[in-house]
């Protein structure tokens, strides 16, 4: 996505930003992060999670306009139906404020699923029950039957 199309996005849900109201908005991308942790993009959501609270930390150091850009792009992390699913557009919503911020180092949030994709467990197998168990023994003792060569 376009950094123009991902500051729009932010701009869109940007606000006023007191400090006061810093706690509320961690708690909010705490509340999403825990909403996402079984999600298969729960690496990509601590990622961003990570970076939107070392950008809450620079607010005090903001103007009124940053700010409330800031604000906007936690917004959309804690948006639960924006405007793609999953989160790369989250993210690079949050790439792209952090850059028009100004703040140096603008991580690729990306670049971690590329290297390493998201690690998923296997299924579960679970224990077949007794009725399962005989049919599977009644099966294998016909084919023993049928078969006296194995």
């Amino acid at each position: 996505m376009p950094t123009e199309v991902a500051l729009a996005r932010a701009r869109m849900l940007a606000d006023n930003l007191m400090i006061s109201e810093i706690p509320d908005l961690r708690s909010r991308v705490a509340t999403r992060l825990a909403e996402l942790e079984s999600s298969p993009e729960s690496g990509r959501a601590h990622r961003l999670a990570e970076q939107i609270s070392q950008l809450l930390d620079e607010a005090e150091g903001l103007d009124d306009a940053q700010r409330a850009l800031l604000r906007g792009a936690v917004e959309y992390f804690v948006l639960e139906d924006d405007f793609e699913p999953g989160l790369q557009d989250d993210a690079e919503v949050v790439r792209s404020v952090r850059a028009e911020l100004g703040l140096t180092e603008v991580p690729d949030l990306l670049a971690a699923d590329a290297a390493e994709p998201e690690k998923r467990s296997a299924p579960a197998v679970l224990p077949a029950d007794e009725e399962a168990l005989e049919l599977i023994e009644d099966d294998r003792d016909q084919v023993f039957e049928d078969s006296p060569e194995l």
